[in-house]
This record gives C-alpha cells, sequence and structure tokens, in this order.
C-alpha cells in the first residue's frame, strides 16, 4: 500500500523530470510561420532558477543591453531544454520554460550562478524567423 501510494505522487515529478515544461503566456492571433529545426532565430530570454535567482538574460547582457539571441535550431548551441521550448513558436510568442537538470546543465553545473542539478525556468519572446 505505501509503495503504490508513493508511486501515485511522484509519477507527475518523474514525468515533468523528463521533458521541457512549456507554458504559452501570449500567442499572436495570426502565425503564418512557426519555429523549425534549421531555422535561424532570434529571440529574447530571462533566465532563472527556480526561487527566482537571475542567471542570464538578454536584456541585462553587459554591452549587448536588448540585443537578441541568435541561434540555428537544432544545431545545439543552446542546452536541449530551451531548443525543445523554443521549437513550434510564431513570431511574437511568449513561453515560460521549465527545464530539467539533465536537459539544462545537468550534473556538472556552469560557474558559481548555474548549479549543479537545478531546475531552471526561462520566459522566451520569439522575435525572427530567418
Amino acid at each position: 500500500m505505501t509503495l503504490l501510494l508513493l508511486l501515485k505522487i511522484t509519477m507527475p515529478v518523474l514525468s515533468w523530470m523528463n521533458h521541457t515544461e512549456v507554458t504559452v503566456t501570449y500567442k499572436p492571433e495570426e502565425c503564418d510561420k512557426q519555429t523549425k529545426k534549421g531555422d535561424f532565430i532570434k529571440y529574447h530570454y530571462n533566465g532563472t532558477l527556480l526561487d527566482g535567482t537571475p542567471i542570464d538574460s538578454t536584456n541585462f547582457r553587459n554591452q549587448d543591453y536588448g540585443k537578441t539571441y541568435n541561434i540555428v535550431l537544432g544545431a545545439n548551441q543552446v542546452v536541449p531544454g530551451m531548443e525543445n521550448g523554443l521549437m513550434d513558436m510564431c513570431v511574437g510568442e511568449k513561453r515560460r520554460l521549465l527545464i530539467p537538470p539533465h536537459l539544462a546543465y545537468g550534473e556538472r553545473g556552469v560557474s558559481k550562478c548555474c548549479k549543479k542539478s537545478s531546475k531552471y525556468s526561462c520566459t522566451s519572446q520569439f522575435n525572427t524567423i530567418n
């Protein structure tokens, strides 16, 4: 009985750990094209730990204040969880992403701000597809 109850409680947690959780916070009425693998995209983002501690942001980078982050989707230029969360977006769309550790910086972490095995929250606004 105890094992069954434990499984019921932990299953939602385990399913979240397997993928990036995407919440669309704004979607334009018109969407002529969605992002896909191979697209060169430009977007803004704010990355934090789940407790709200800032990690990185296109809005607060040193000399690049307000400059978009530019990547080719599917080229492994960002952590897998971010890349997954940017797929199928419309220009102008906004999303909140919850990224589990194995799709972010994993066991190794990165510098002092990105601790090992941390879950990350990102808000992103997609700007353009080229």
